[in-house]
């Protein structure tokens, strides 16, 4: 037997609210007016109905960011190795002073730690347990301090 949102055939619109954020409630309440007293949709029935395009949406999502990943990894790995390079030559030069020279080993420590992030990702699914890494802070870090030893 169909739910109610079939039998109305209310599908498309149903998932053109959907898209527009509007909560399961919302759009029962929206389809019920609309309906003019012929029936009446309950949130539940929303929530009933709309299950398997959020897992749909939910998977095409995962494998969106799963492309992203496999497609941007081995460049951000790359950059992250010249910031630490460049870091830790920092950190070792004599000529530097002393708080540069800290603060640089710290900056290095920081490329670590997110590497260390990457290797957790899976490369069979792209899948992590961290949050994407935003390399714009290091690479502004390594800009600035490239101006300040060819200014």
């Amino acid at each position: 037997m169909a739910n109610k949102i079939e039998k109305h055939k209310l599908t498309q619109r149903v998932l053109a609210l959907y898209e527009q954020k509007r909560t399961t409630a919302e759009i029962a309440d929206i389809l019920t007016e609309e309906l003019g007293g012929a029936d009446t949709i309950s949130q539940a029935t929303v929530s009933r109905f709309l299950k398997p395009y959020r897992e749909e949406y939910k998977e095409q999502a995962r494998d969106k960011v799963s492309r992203h990943i496999n497609e941007k990894i081995e460049n951000d790995l790359a950059a992250m190795d010249e910031v630490e390079a460049f870091f830790f030559g920092l950190f070792k030069d004599a000529d530097v002073c002393i708080k540069e020279r800290g603060e640089a080993g710290l900056k290095a420590l920081k490329v670590i730690e997110t590497k260390l992030r990457y290797a957790l990702i899976d490369s069979s699914t792209g899948a992590s347990t961290c949050h994407p890494v935003d390399l714009s802070a290091f690479r502004a870090d390594l800009d600035e301090l490239k101006e300040r030893d060819n200014g």
